[in-house]
């Protein structure tokens, strides 16, 4: 049985633009003995599409169609009973300062939860991620460890250690607020343009909920030349679009497969 993390997770390296792009032109190249003019068409638009996506205007485009989709919260509605941190990386090096271990998206996303519990302080803050290697830290606990060092009290966190993507986290999430604080609102803090896929996932849950974008990425500079931070930033969205691909192609299969047991059942009453 294919594990279907692993999957996604393959599927969307070969389809991001590095190394999705140089990897199908390596192909063409391979191949040009046997089609040499397909191979030569092919690596040309190869090529035409690579430059185009490394232009910062083409890229803010893609960046805008996902970012700007939820409004920046001024702080924790009153509601709130957790404050879910959706986690991203660290680096697995004790002997660096807490806020250099976290990568740089992930700081974000926490400094602008903590902005938010703030906000509201008798609430919940939920730090998640699962360790990034075998008998090392989670990725849960150092973002502990740096809530701590901004002011959060350890009483007023929890850490879902286990949580290997974004589904494991907001189950997570609605498990604990459903058995300790019912009827409160999730708030959910993460980048601007990963919101969308995690509004899907909320959707399956009976939670309310409100969504804090940070890390937004689109650039206002003036000079649109291509540059390596515009083809991170295609990278990312097309890391979204395939995670939401992902997430219908799952609906799909269960909703498939609820219909086959509905269908099941019926037959078997019948006779």
């Amino acid at each position: 049985m294919i594990d279907g993390f692993l999957l996604k997770k393959l599927i969307s390296v070969f389809l991001n633009v590095i190394p999705g792009l140089p990897v199908l032109l390596l192909i063409s190249l391979l191949l040009k003995r046997w089609w040499p003019r397909a191979c030569y068409v092919a690596a040309i638009l190869l090529c035409t599409l690579l430059i185009l996506v490394s232009v910062p205007a083409v890229s803010n485009r893609l960046v805008a169609s996902l970012e700007n989709q939820f409004p920046v919260l001024q702080g924790a509605p009153d509601d709130t009973g957790l404050i879910l941190v959706h986690g991203y990386g660290h680096v697995l090096s004790d002997q660096l300062p807490i806020n250099t271990q976290l990568d740089p998206v992930a700081l974000a996303r926490l400094s602008e939860a903590v902005r938010l519990w703030q906000s509201k302080s008798d609430t919940t803050l939920a730090l998640s991620g699962a360790p990034l290697a075998k008998d090392t830290p989670s990725h849960a606990t150092k973002m502990y460890q740096m809530a701590l060092v901004l002011g959060v009290p350890a009483e007023k966190m929890i850490r879902f250690d286990q949580a290997l993507d974004t589904e494991d986290e907001i189950d997570s999430a609605v498990t604990w607020l459903n058995i300790n604080r019912p009827d409160s609102r999730l708030v959910s803090v993460s980048t601007a343009m990963h919101l969308p896929r995690i509004n899907m996932i909320l959707r399956k849950h009976k939670v309310r909920r409100s969504l804090a974008p940070t890390e937004f990425i689109v650039s206002n500079r003036a000079l649109s030349l291509p540059s390596a931070s515009a083809l991170l930033s295609v990278d990312r969205v097309v890391h979204e679009y395939v995670g939401m691909l992902w997430l219908r192609v799952k609906q799909s299969l269960s909703a498939v497969s609820l219909l086959d047991f509905s269908a099941q059942a019926d037959s078997a009453v019948n006779q």
